[in-house]
């Protein structure tokens, strides 16, 4: 009686650790997935910028993701954090809070600074170039989406998941087959043992 206390014993610790297992690899495969559909996001329509100077700090810290959203000329007020093309034009974008905003008789101007700098930017920039508005901090969002761009991120933050969950769904199968098979064996000798 004993014996077999403990056999249903050594099982139900056995099965509950392919359990935990699929649950953590399924976890795995979600933040993957999740990964995988950022890169895309990303690549598509970015909404997410990354953030590299110390002009915004305390705010906005380097490498720190921004979300950012579309924004109509008319709602942009100061004290907005807002995305615009450099005017210097680097190539860059800037992320900079607006400070003020100018009507001329026929375009809105805005007059930007970094929270950091200690003087407003020194040209205006036209409302209709402001490419969004900064509705979200991500800190350290900025690193990890170039990071999971290398080889080697998407390896471990998209393909690595992938692979443990379909290890995961291989080991319960397998689990499951031994199952049967024992179940099976059991019936066959069953009669055989009364006989």
């Amino acid at each position: 009686m004993a014996g077999a206390e403990n056999e249903r014993g050594d099982r139900a610790e056995v099965s509950v650790f392919p359990r935990a297992l699929k649950a953590a690899c399924g976890v795995l495969l979600a933040l993957g997935l999740l990964t995988n559909g950022l890169i895309i996001l990303q690549g598509t329509i970015e909404p997410v910028r990354e953030v590299e100077g110390l002009s915004m700090w305390p705010s906005i810290k380097p490498e720190d993701g921004v979300l950012v959203v579309p924004v109509e000329e008319r709602d942009i007020r100061p004290g907005q954090v807002v995305v615009f093309p450099d005017p210097e034009g680097y190539g860059q974008e800037v992320v900079h809070r607006v400070v003020g905003v100018e009507q001329t008789s026929s375009e809105v101007y805005l007059r930007t600074k970094g929270d950091n700098n200690p003087s407003p930017d020194p040209l205006p920039v036209p409302a209709g170039a402001v490419r969004g508005k900064v509705v979200l901090r991500l800190p350290g969002f900025g690193a990890f989406m170039d990071f999971a761009r290398t080889p080697s991120g998407f390896f471990l933050c998209v393909l690595s998941p992938l692979l443990l969950f379909l290890l995961c769904c291989a080991s319960e199968s397998l689990e499951e087959n031994r199952r049967r098979e024992g179940s099976l064996g059991r019936l066959l000798t069953v009669p055989l043992a009364r006989r």
